[in-house]
């Protein structure tokens, strides 16, 4: 019995125990966890939201402005050079005639030379003018104001072409206007058809005197005398009339026809 006691004490004690059931194996694991961080850029959507990206504050550049409106005939034509750290997004022309309200046009091009070519008329007219430059990130320059802007007066003939044409005129032979020539011939034609008219008349009132007279050498009646001489006195007078009146005419017409074809010579030499 002491035998079957002593080998269940054994055996009891060989068991583990509660605690030791509950508790693991000292075996260490070590687990490394790595935190990843992904950053997402907004989309810009204003001048502001660019600034507070990329932190640019330095406005663009305009340089070598260009005003090219002295051609009467021809559309004035403005260009200019613009620059920018980050880049041009933006470039306007703003212009304005005496007779209008500021007008916005584009500076077209992609590089650093930007032009624009203003509506034909503008430069007979004179305008005021000024620039406006914006970068990627919402800095804006400007070359003149709305306040102050650029003035450029009415397109005029240049000197040059002036002088060309005035030496042209002086050299160009001018010949009489031909409204000179008609009128000449006309008056000349006119005044050589009254006096054949008066001539005409003269020449019918002679006839009536030479029949008067010829009645007073057979009249012997002195009534009938002196009716015949009252009628031969009018008759005179309208013969003395008419005469003077042809005589004028003559002069006006040979006149009026030789300064006629005097002129009609001229132009007629001054168109070779």
């Amino acid at each position: 019995m002491r035998l079957v006691a002593t080998g269940l004490v054994c055996a009891l004690a060989c068991l583990p125990t509660r605690a030791q059931v509950a508790a693991p194996t000292a075996t260490t694991e070590t687990t490394t966890s790595q935190t990843v961080t992904t950053t997402t850029t907004p989309a810009v959507t204003s001048s502001d939201d660019v600034v507070a990206t990329t932190g640019d504050t330095s406005p663009p550049t305009i340089t070598d402005i260009t005003i090219a409106s002295d051609n009467p005939a021809a559309a004035p034509v403005i260009s200019a050079n613009v620059a920018d750290d980050v880049g041009v997004v933006s470039a306007v022309c703003w212009w304005r005639t005496p007779s209008s309200t500021w007008q916005r046009s584009a500076l077209a091009g992609s590089g650093a030379f930007r032009l624009v070519r203003l509506p034909d008329g503008v430069q007979q007219q004179g305008f005021d003018t000024w620039l406006e430059v914006t970068d990627a990130a919402g800095n804006v320059a400007t070359a003149g104001t709305s306040a102050a802007p650029m003035t450029v007066g009415p397109a005029v003939e240049g000197n040059a072409v002036r002088l060309r044409r005035n030496a042209a005129d002086e050299n160009a032979t001018v010949g009489p206007h031909p409204a000179w020539i008609m009128l000449s011939l006309g008056v000349g034609v006119a005044a050589g058809a009254g006096a054949g008219v008066f001539g005409y008349d003269l020449a019918l009132t002679r006839t009536r005197l030479k029949g008067i007279d010829e009645q007073l050498s057979k009249s012997p009646n002195d009534e009938r005398r002196a009716e015949l001489g009252r009628s031969q006195s009018a008759l005179t007078k309208v013969a003395t009339q008419d005469t003077a009146a042809a005589a004028i005419l003559g002069v006006v017409a040979v006149a009026g026809l030789t300064a006629g074809v005097v002129l009609l010579v001229i132009a007629v030499g001054a168109q070779e």
